[in-house]
C-alpha cells in the first residue's frame, strides 16, 4: 500500500515514517507538509491510507477530507481531542492523539486491514465516506489519553446531558460534544429508538417494555436500567411495536 504523511511538523513526519517503516506494509511513503500539498497529493499520487494532522497552515486536516476526490482511509494523527465528533461525521477509520505509540498505531494499522478485500481499497474507503444523510458506523470516544474507535451496533443508548450526549457502552458513560437532537439525525432507525427527548436507545438491548400509569412505558435496559418514554414516545412504541398493550 501507500500512505501519505500530512502534518506541518517535521520531526512529527519523521517520527511516524519510522514507525510506518518498522511495520513493513507499506511500499511507499510520501509526505506533505500543509494543506494544500496535502489535497495535491492525495488526488494525484493516490495513497490507499492518509496519516492527517488537523491544524496545518493554509487548510487544516478537515478542510482537506472535505476538498480531495480521491477517498483513501483516513486516520487523523492529532495533539487536539475536541475534533472527533467532527472526524466520525467524515468517517474517519482512526483518530490518533499525538504522543501516541506502536501499540496504538498498531491497532489504527489492523482496523485498515479489517476492510474487505473483495473490492479495490478506494472503492472502499468511498462506500464508508459519510455524506450528511448516511447512518453512522462509528462513534469516536475519549478514554483518559486516547481517542476510542467504537461501533455504533456496541452502544446501549444516549442520555441527553444539553450540549453534550452521554454513550452508554459496557455499562460505562462517555461524553460526545454533540446535541442529542443531531446525533439523533445520523442513527439508524431500525435500531435506535427515541423514548424521550432525553434518551435514545438501541433496542438491541432492551430487556423489556412494561405497561406502566398514564399510558406510559417503563424501558428495562439488559443492564437493569429502567427508563421512563413520555407519554408521545410510548403512543408510537405501541404503533410500531403492535402487540404492546
Amino acid at each position: 500500500m501507500k500512505a501519505l504523511i500530512a502534518d506541518d511538523e517535521s520531526l512529527a513526519r519523521s517520527q511516524l515514517r519510522g514507525l510506518l517503516t518498522e511495520t513493513g506494509r507499506f511500499g511507499a511513503i510520501l509526505e506533505a507538509v500543509d494543506g494544500p500539498a496535502a489535497v495535491r497529493a492525495i488526488d494525484s499520487v493516490r495513497p490507499d491510507v492518509v496519516f492527517l494532522d488537523i491544524e496545518m497552515p493554509e487548510l487544516n486536516g478537515i478542510d482537506v477530507v472535505r476538498k480531495v476526490t480521491h477517498r483513501p482511509a483516513f486516520i487523523f494523527t492529532t495533539a487536539h481531542d475536541e475534533y472527533a465528533v467532527t472526524a466520525f461525521e467524515l468517517c474517519a477509520l482512526d483518530y490518533l492523539l499525538k504522543p501516541f505509540g506502536r501499540d496504538r498505531l498498531k491497532k489504527a494499522l489492523d482496523r485498515l486491514d479489517q476492510l474487505p478485500d473483495r473490492t479495490p481499497i478506494n472503492e472502499q474507503i468511498d462506500s464508508l465516506t459519510a455524506s450528511s444523510d448516511q447512518t453512522l458506523s462509528r462513534i469516536f470516544i475519549r478514554q483518559n489519553r486516547t481517542v476510542t474507535p467504537i461501533s455504533i451496533s456496541d452502544v446501549e443508548r444516549f442520555e441527553s446531558r444539553g450540549d453534550y450526549v452521554g454513550v452508554w457502552v459496557n455499562g460505562k458513560r462517555h461524553l460526545l460534544a454533540i446535541t442529542l437532537r443531531d446525533l439523533e439525525r445520523r442513527l439508524d432507525t431500525s435500531r435506535f429508538v427515541r423514548i424521550h427527548r432525553s434518551h435514545v436507545v438501541n433496542f438491541d438491548f432492551v430487556a423489556g417494555l412494561t405497561s406502566c400509569p398514564d399510558h406510559r412505558l417503563c424501558v428495562t435496559m439488559r443492564d437493569g436500567t429502567e427508563l421512563m418514554a413520555s407519554r408521545s414516545q410510548s403512543r408510537n412504541m405501541r404503533q410500531r411495536f403492535q402487540s404492546i398493550q
